[in-house]
């Protein structure tokens, strides 16, 4: 299953299967990190201060379990304490981790802390470069380094996720048991969409924030 659709993966198990969800979660990040970061033996200047943010970010909001936060601990030692730090030592503690594996809920964005670190790992790490391009555009578009308040970013973090959908719904990457649908979906929120079909910000933010408590809470 591929790792950029976890999106359609959380619509699916978030009320019914929590643990299996954040399990998914756990796993696709993980390939995120070791295919993506991992694959860089130099990461320095720009890119390095774009790791250090995701990194940063991942540790405060993402919410793992007792051995990611041990494994999330390292890495972010190491990405904080080397200039340049080699793609490949990450990639080390990844394996070291799971290999010795024996198997926070959705926070309050802090205004557009989360947008930064998602677009500062798009820009520098992200494998697919026209997908890498198309998002900057849209970022720059959408101005999301201003987002006012942290109601706000969450819904443009939606709003991003659905406008990427629409590009590729369709495409051969598109897996047909989760179609790429405009989310929240309606028969999930009907309050999300107003009569006239546009998004009612509070009541997806009051969507997202639930869905996300649910589902980590009994973690």
């Amino acid at each position: 299953m591929y790792y950029h659709n976890v999106p359609e993966i959380a619509i699916r198990y978030a009320y019914d299967n929590n643990t299996k969800l954040m399990n998914t979660l756990n796993n696709q990040l993980y390939a995120i990190v070791y295919r993506e970061i991992g694959a860089n033996k130099e990461i320095r200047g720009e890119q390095l201060q774009a790791l250090r943010l995701y990194v940063d970010v991942l540790d405060k909001y993402f919410p793992f379990g007792s051995e990611g936060k041990v494994l999330l601990k390292e890495i972010k030692e190491l990405v904080h304490n080397s200039d340049p730090v080699n793609g490949l030592e990450i990639r080390k503690k990844i394996i070291e981790a799971v290999s010795a594996a024996s198997d926070n809920n959705f926070q309050f964005l802090h205004e557009n802390i989360a947008l930064r670190a998602m677009h500062g790992y798009i820009k520098n790490f992200f494998g697919c470069r026209e997908c890498s391009n198309h998002f900057q555009e849209m970022s720059s578009r959408r101005n999301i380094f201003n987002v006012p308040t942290k109601e706000r970013a969450v819904c443009v973090a939606m709003e991003a996720h659905n406008e990427v959908n629409n590009r590729l719904r369709g495409d051969l990457t598109e897996d047909p048991e989760f179609p790429k649908n405009p989310f929240p979906y309606r028969q999930s929120c009907p309050k999300c969409q107003k009569p006239n079909g546009q998004w009612d910000e509070d009541e997806v933010y009051k969507y997202l924030k639930n869905m996300y408590d649910r589902t980590t809470s009994s973690i």
